[in-house]
């Protein structure tokens, strides 16, 4: 019973651990970002003109975000019907974390989002939203 138990436990940890993201370093419009490395999958150029298609309409109709990292998302992945961009102020984030490119800051409120309609180009207004930590 005691093998049975540690041989799920050890097939449920590793299951877990593959599922951990990889994310890439993006500058898209002098913006930096980054985004799941699974959405290159679409194409570079297909996935570069969706978020410079963002960035365009977002820092014309928002320029006070000019001073937040972007963490590029999108749920549904190719069968995606939007993209989802959290705004992460850039005064939060740690130096070690800037070096590294990780700009996830989990559990903030200072953080935000904005959502934006990939066949229409609408975009939301930036909204309050809390990052949560990844299994």
């Amino acid at each position: 019973m005691q093998k049975l138990i540690l041989f799920l436990f050890t097939i449920l940890s590793c299951t877990l651990l593959s599922q951990s993201s990889e994310y890439r370093y993006l500058t898209i419009e002098g913006q930096e970002g980054i985004t799941n490395s699974t959405y290159f999958r679409l194409g570079k150029e297909t996935l570069c003109e969706m978020l410079k298609s963002f960035e365009k309409k977002f820092t014309k109709n928002y320029p006070e975000y000019s001073k937040y990292y972007r963490i590029y998302q999108l749920p549904g992945g190719r069968k995606a019907s939007s993209l989802r961009v959290l705004l992460v102020p850039k005064n939060i984030v740690s130096e070690e974390d800037r070096r590294n490119k990780k700009y996830k800051v989990v559990g903030d409120k200072r953080t935000m989002a904005v959502r934006f309609d990939l066949k229409t180009h609408e975009l939301s207004a930036p909204f309050q939203y809390t990052i949560l930590p990844e299994l």
